[in-house]
């Protein structure tokens, strides 16, 4: 849990001030209305947010920084009885300090590496969950965009409904059970759209209806029965059968040679795109040191950030060729498995005496049509389980997801009823209904007025505390007008949490 928090540059009566001291449950800030550099509530809130990982501080509160200068805020956490030092400084908010308890630096590491540590001593240590989006949300602080009683499990006003919702259920530890089902749908329809595009460009062939895979089974069967006429009438039979076959390996031979020219196309294709994602590096400093020796006067630093610049593009556009390569993989393989049945097709005729042109060839046409609409009604039937797999994942993660909002809402909303009545609100408490993986609603029924709104706010957060591993919550007293202090620490009493 945080204990303290301190900085050179926070003044009250033009004084440094003390340190920040915490302890579990309610901790209530005071404002201070004198020094020019006293710390308003907000702001205070912020740096605590700060403190936890948050960047809040740097973007919301340059009023602040720009009048106390380049700061550092010191502070030190509690877990397991061990206290453990760190400062984070404004012009270098990108990195956090371990420190000794003077606060001299020990090690510098990142903040992203910071809130793992965070991540990790709170015991949140939950799959797909990073830190920050597990308690970014909760600290609700005038200039954030948390404070919208609509949507509390948004981090932001803009973010995506699923995004938020997602969030909520890693919170819960949910989310690991639906994931491999989310990646098992997302494969099959993957694949489906991949087999869409390879009879998009002819790749495979296609036919669109039952009817027409109906018609293609009749005349597969009028086919053979022609065929079996043409044998008897010509006094060819079935030991014979194999002296009709040498047009048919002609046909094979050009169809392998027009699809071994698509396979080289497209493993060509596969190629050029794998050697693009395997370019994508960074820039060395020393690749245009040459250039020094004929252009004196070149500006190397110019031409290295044009280079990261058209680096940092490529990332951006990196996952869109991972997608195409994917596809190609597919195609070849498709390509490469036609060609092997052509080429086993091949081996089951040998050569042949010279038959009768006429007699060979309208045997061998019918041959090959047959083989052909058997090809098309097989690839048919394949599409066909494609989209039938495709649509038995999706119900299967619907009926997944569905299970786990529904339990979400359930608990959180059994909660929330709960806590309003320790808490001595009026009746009529706020109503979760969470209707899909994209979709949500939170809102007291037949009121919608800014005290009732924040109330509601107040009691989620609440019931997320009791429900999960939140480690603390953070409410501006914009929320607060509407609960006293008394109702929330009986609620937090015994807790083990941070609450501001």
């Amino acid at each position: 849990m945080l204990k303290r928090i301190q900085c050179d540059k926070f003044k009250e009566n033009n004084k440094v001030r003390s340190s920040f001291e915490f302890n579990n449950g309610l901790n209530t800030i005071l404002g201070d209305d004198v020094g020019s550099n006293s710390i308003g509530k907000s702001t205070l809130l912020l740096i605590i947010d700060f403190v936890f990982g948050g960047n809040d501080y740097i973007k919301k509160s340059t009023d602040v920084i720009n009048n106390i200068g380049p700061h550092t805020i010191k502070f030190v956490f509690e877990f397991q009885g061990f206290l453990y030092y760190f400062s984070r400084a404004t012009h270098d908010f990108e990195n956090v300090n371990i420190c000794d308890e003077q606060f001299n630096v020990i090690k510098v590491i990142e903040n992203k590496n910071f809130c793992n540590l965070l991540r990790e001593k709170y015991s949140l240590d939950i799959p797909d969950l990073s830190f920050r989006d597990g308690v970014g949300r909760f600290a609700r602080i005038h200039g954030r965009e948390t404070l919208e009683p609509k949507k509390p499990f948004h981090s932001a006003v803009n973010q995506p409904y699923k995004s938020a919702i997602e969030s909520v259920l890693k919170l819960f530890d949910y989310f690991k059970f639906i994931k491999s089902q989310q990646n098992a749908t997302e494969e099959s329809l993957k694949i489906e759209k991949i087999f869409k595009e390879a009879q998009k460009y002819n790749f495979l062939p296609l036919i669109k209806s039952k009817e027409q895979l109906k018609l293609n089974h009749q005349k597969i069967a009028l086919l053979q029965e022609e065929m079996t006429a043409l044998e008897n009438s010509n006094n060819i039979g079935f030991l014979d059968k194999d002296l009709l076959f040498k047009e048919q390996i002609i046909d094979i031979n050009q169809e392998l040679r027009l699809e071994k020219t698509k396979l080289l196309f497209l493993i060509q294709d596969l190629e050029s795109i794998e050697e693009n994602i395997k370019n994508e590096d960074g820039v060395n400093p020393t690749d245009y040191e040459n250039l020094k020796e004929f252009f004196p006067e070149i500006n190397l630093r110019k031409i290295e950030e044009v280079e990261n610049f058209r680096f940092k593009l490529g990332v951006v556009l990196n996952s869109d060729l991972n997608e195409k390569r994917s596809s190609l993989r597919l195609l070849v393989k498709l390509s490469q498995t036609k060609i092997d049945e052509l080429e086993n097709r091949r081996l089951h005729f040998t050569e042949i005496p010279t038959v009768e042109s006429a007699l060979l060839t309208r045997y061998s046409d019918k041959q090959r049509e047959i083989f052909n609409l058997q090809n098309i009604n097989k690839i048919y039937s394949e599409r066909e389980n494609l989209v039938k797999n495709s649509k038995e994942q999706k119900a299967l993660l619907e009926s997944l997801t569905k299970k786990y909002l529904y339990d979400i809402t359930s608990k959180v909303n059994n909660t929330m009823n709960e806590l309003y009545n320790e808490i001595s609100f009026n009746k009529n408490p706020p109503r979760l209904n969470i209707k899909s993986i994209e979709q949500y609603s939170f809102k007291n029924e037949n009121d919608s007025g800014t005290g009732t709104g924040n109330k509601a706010l107040i009691t989620f957060d609440l019931s997320i505390l009791k429900l999960t591993k939140l480690p603390f919550v953070i409410h501006d007293s914009v929320l607060l007008k509407q609960i006293e202090d008394e109702s929330i620490e009986k609620i937090l009493k015994g807790t083990s949490i941070n609450y501001f």
